[in-house]
């Protein structure tokens, strides 16, 4: 028969199995009456049903079924270690999935665009202009399409502010989407004097219009302009950084008319930033279109701004980048702390693992008796490793049913755990192949791992060994409790160095005091002009002076950027005098009388800014910068040439050193920072620093009394400010401790099993011990010795593990480890300690029932 017509007749058996089961039976009994002499002469009728049968082709189906059923019954037996399993298993694969999950929708999701692998990124030094765009757009034949685009923070009609997307009208054709509602800009809408009009995203249309059609055609108010709404951007597509969505894509056409001038009263054609995207052409790789963009760097160079430096016009590069692949905030703060926490939870995995396999040795060790009979009887080896590994995919599957919706409740938990601490990050945690192929390798992997090895264990049994003693004939040995106990504690020592960093990060040692500081930060329209520019600096100098005397209020400053930040932070360039005129970059923060003072920042030499220095060329440096100008050699009073921006390429002349600040990110060094003073008409956005006992409410409430009820600002305390930029660190310490605490948990309920399991086994031997004379303390010295063997093997093997894993840690992700050595002995006292109390714990409660066995009851039993 061909193979079409043999898939055809067994698929026709299959569906009629029943009606041929029967027909089977009727023609066997038959036969039976035909010949006579009954069922002897006959033959065994299961067997001959069974062979029969098997010429179906389906023989496999039926033992598979009756596998399960078995192993099922089994499991109803004892619902006790059941649950436990279930739980464990739960616990561990759901961790891992959820951590996976993040893991893809942070550093593997590739943007929901079309074709993502021929998109690239156009990576700068310092960015592109809008007339660095055009001049690009100008070149033919270099792409098949490019697109620009920048994220802008405006305030909304009703007081709050709405996440928005500058884009060139090439933007979504070249990423190659399409509107859900409506259209999507084009390139038609992208010209000088272009009309008012916006897209909404997915998100923001179902969050504020219900997914209602009536938002087409609508306007929504940003700052003091009003765009009409005619398009709604695909579900999933949150834009082109990871993380980083946006509410509304407005046309890039539309920037100077949003955002008016710039901080030095410009227009925003000269601006480096926007973020530019290509599309490679068809049969082109990016090696290709690499060459033949070097070709063109000289027009891009000459249409950068007229006041770029000499040496930014050198050292000018564009790189393309894979645009799925590029950095970003959420990248680079989540990306370390993700993987590491896809570490520990595949450790925990791995004890759950180990303690299911204790387990499942355990259980086939009690049913050698019950195996050695079955292949006595004939059964194969191979049947007998089949049933065995069938109970251990069911366990495993039902733990994957319990899984997958705690995965999804951790993922969106971790969700919520950021927008407690801030704005939660625009992740897509739908479930995708990776996401799937992981789990599926997961659950098979678990399976294997608790089953293989105890079934083919068990499957050995010889019938005179086993019948004959008619128990468990050897108990688990203890390496497997010494590599559970190694696992626990490189959880318990990631966990204390996890907290030890996170100490380090909120400690005081970072230049300045956040406590008892309330930011006061109120939003500022950009005007048309200087004027209007001159009238918020005036604000501002009104604000704080009427502060400044309200109860309570010890200091006040203001500043164009807060310390610790992570995107606000304003880049200088000096000139070393003994470097040969090369420059070097800084930060730099323009600041007000008051500053360091308000900040408790250390002043080591010379003075602070006074009235009087402000539009002077003076400067107050930090250790770091002078180190790097002036090595060995006393600051004040020397120049030096920077580049700040307002006042162009100037001399300046160092009046104070103060100590070393971290004005970028707390996770980092402390980086060379300039403070100038700050000037009214090119700073009108800052911050309000003020050191009062008072809540954020109270001054608050104080602020608006002063300014009157229509002030339109915001009170935070810096410390919250803070707690943002360390978000991902507290994370990762609290669900590192989770972790640990559930891997000691899993590694103790181990240990005591194992430990009672042998004491049980050898219940006989230390009854004839106890008979003889042995007092209740020497049976428990012999029960705990061994727990103590696996213990010190544990923390040896362990100890180096975890040792190495720190250290990888700590020089390859040194974000995540921050201010911690590998020897911290504060976090491994701490893990020792945890993890030998509760090994002592877990062993000390079988030894005491062991010590105090009935030597009779024992003998007689026996």
């Amino acid at each position: 028969m061909s193979w079409p017509g043999e898939c055809a007749r067994r698929v026709w058996m299959l569906v009629g199995q029943r009606r041929w089961r029967r027909e089977l039976s009727e023609e066997m009994r038959l036969h039976r009456e035909l010949r006579g002499g009954g069922a002897r002469r006959f033959g065994n009728e299961l067997r001959l049903l069974e062979r029969s049968q098997a010429q179906w082709g389906w023989t496999w189906l039926e033992t598979w079924a009756q596998d399960i059923r078995h192993g099922l019954r089994l499991l109803r037996r004892t619902p006790l270690i059941t649950a436990l399993a279930l739980v464990s298993l739960g616990l561990g694969i759901g961790a891992t999935t959820a951590l996976f999950t993040l893991t893809d929708a942070v550093l593997l999701r590739p943007l929901p665009v079309s074709h993502p692998e021929r998109l690239v990124w156009l990576q700068t030094r310092f960015g592109f202009s809008p007339r660095m765009f055009s001049r690009l757009q100008e070149q033919n034949g270099l792409f098949a399409g490019v697109a620009a685009a920048d994220d802008v923070m405006l305030p909304t009609a009703g007081g709050g502010r709405a996440s928005n997307l500058l884009v060139s009208g090439s933007y979504f054709g070249t990423l190659g989407l399409h509107a859900e509602r409506g259209r999507l800009l084009a390139a038609s809408d992208d010209y000088e004097g272009c009309p008012a009009i916006a897209d909404i995203s997915d998100a923001f249309w179902r969050s504020h219009y219900q997914a209602s059609l009536t938002a087409l055609g609508s306007a929504i108010e940003l700052g003091a302009q009003w765009f009409d709404v005619v398009g709604v951007t695909p579900p999933g597509f949150s834009g082109t950084i990871a993380g980083r969505g946006f509410d509304l894509a407005l046309p890039l056409c539309d920037e100077s008319i949003v955002l008016g001038p710039n901080n030095y009263g410009e227009a925003w054609g000269d601006s480096t930033n926007l973020n530019v995207y290509a599309r490679l052409l068809p049969g082109e790789n990016a090696r290709q279109a690499q060459a033949r963009l070097n070709a063109v760097e000289q027009q891009l160079i000459a249409a950068m701004p007229a006041d770029t430096l000499v040496a930014q016009r050198k050292s000018f590069r564009v790189r393309l980048e894979s645009a799925s692949q590029r950095p970003s905030a959420l990248r680079i703060n989540l990306g370390a702390p993700i993987v590491a926490l896809l570490g520990i939870a595949g450790l925990v995995w791995l004890l759950a693992c180990a303690n299911l396999t204790a387990l499942m040795l355990a259980r086939a060790s009690a049913r050698q008796p019950e195996i050695a009979m079955r292949l006595a009887l004939g059964a194969s080896r191979a049947r007998l490793v089949r049933q065995l590994i069938t109970e251990s995919i069911l366990l495993t599957l039902g733990g994957l049913a319990l899984a997958w919706p705690l995965a999804v409740w951790a993922c969106r938990a971790a969700v919520a755990f950021w927008s407690m601490h801030g704005t939660a990050p625009a992740l897509d945690l739908r479930t995708d192949f990776r996401v799937l192929l992981f789990l599926t390798g997961l659950t098979v992997a678990t399976a294997l791992l608790m089953g293989l090895w105890p079934s083919l264990r068990a499957s050995d049994a010889q019938l005179s060994s086993s019948a004959r003693q008619n128990r468990p004939r050897a108990a688990l040995g203890w390496r497997m409790i010494a590599g559970q106990l190694a696992l626990a504690l490189v959880l318990l020592a990631a966990a204390g160095l996890f907290a030890r960093s996170l100490a380090e990060l909120t400690g005081p040692s970072k230049g300045f005091d956040a406590r008892h500081v309330l930011l006061v930060e109120y939003p500022v329209v950009r005007g048309a002009s200087r004027a209007e520019i001159t009238r918020l600096v005036a604000v501002r100098q009104t604000a704080m002076e009427r502060i400044k005397v309200l109860p309570g209020v010890e200091d006040i400053a203001a500043a164009r950027t807060i310390p610790a930040g992570w995107e606000s932070t304003l880049t200088a360039t000096v000139w070393p005098k003994a470097d040969g005129g090369h420059w070097r970059a800084a930060l730099f923060n323009a600041v007000s009388p008051g500053y360091f003072a308000t900040l408790r920042t250390p002043v080591l030499q010379g003075r602070t800014f006074e009235p009087s220095d402000i539009d002077q060329p003076v400067v107050i440096i930090d250790s770091a910068l002078a180190r790097m100008l002036f090595p060995g050699h006393n600051p004040i009073g020397e120049t030096f040439e920077a580049y700040t921006g307002p006042k162009g390429r100037r001399t300046v002349r160092v009046v104070g050193l103060v100590a070393d600040t971290h004005n970028w990110q707390l996770q980092r060094a402390a980086p060379p920072t300039a403070y100038i003073p700050i000037t009214g008409v090119f700073w009108p956005a800052s911050t309000l620093f003020v050191r009062t006992p008072l809540s954020a409410a109270a001054l608050g409430e104080e602020v608006r009394h002063a300014l009157g009820s229509s002030a339109a600002f915001t009170v935070q305390p810096f410390t919250a400010l803070m707690d943002q930029g360390i978000k991902p660190q507290r994370m990762l310490t609290w669900l590192a401790a989770l972790f640990g605490g559930l891997g000691v948990v899993l590694a103790g309920l181990g240990l005591y099993g194992v430990t009672a399991y042998n004491a049980l086994r050898r219940r006989r031997e230390f009854g004839i011990r106890v008979a003889l004379g042995a007092g209740e303390g020497t049976i428990a010295r012999q029960v705990l010795r061994e727990a103590g063997v696996a213990l010190a093997a544990g923390l040896v093997i362990g100890g180096g593990v975890a040792f190495t894993l720190a250290r990888v840690l700590r020089a390859e992700l040194g974000r995540v480890l921050y201010g911690v050595k590998a020897q911290d002995a504060a976090a491994w006292a701490g893990a020792v300690a945890l993890l030998c109390a509760v090994a002592l714990l877990a062993a000390w409660w079988p030894a005491r029932r062991a010590a105090r066995a009935d030597a009779m009851a024992a003998l007689r039993e026996e």
